[in-house]
């Protein structure tokens, strides 16, 4: 792992979403780790990471959700820039993870140019430079397929 290069952890468990995910990210030019669910990214969270990360996770997932897993990383401080995606931004999970601390909830499928911008605010803001994705927001709004302004 290149400690300069930013890394966005990806936890979801379709394996065909992750491995789309992760290509997107490399090609964006940063690191992709991913898991296929909350406890495992849980078990190897204590692992180096360089100091531009953020998570991207979904939120409709068995065992612990994406929304547990915002809850649980915020109970114990850990203030990791974070994008959900998920089917029903609209639904329970997307407002827990919003009160947890995610920066932005994307609807799923979401638009690869929308999904970069996204990642690239949580990246720039977990580098402390202020670039913050506004807390609250519940989505960018829609672009037919544009990155946002």
């Amino acid at each position: 792992m290149d400690p300069t290069t930013p890394l966005v952890y990806v936890v979801d468990d379709d394996s065909g979403v992750r491995a789309a995910l992760a290509l997107l990210i490399e090609a964006s030019g940063w690191q992709a780790r991913t898991f296929a669910s909350a406890p495992a990214f849980l078990e190897r969270l204590h692992e180096p990471h360089p100091d531009r990360a953020c998570l991207l996770l979904d939120l409709q997932m068995p065992k612990m959700n994406g929304a547990e897993l915002k809850e649980h990383l915020r109970d114990r401080g850990m203030d990791l820039p974070t994008v959900a995606l998920t089917a029903a931004p609209d639904g329970p999970l997307a407002a827990r993870a919003l009160a947890a601390g995610a920066q932005l909830v994307l609807v799923k499928p979401a638009d690869p140019a929308r999904l970069k911008a996204a990642l690239f605010l949580a990246l720039e803001g977990s580098a402390g430079c202020g670039c913050r994705i506004p807390q609250g927001s519940a989505r960018l709004p829609a672009a037919h397929g544009q990155a946002p302004e």
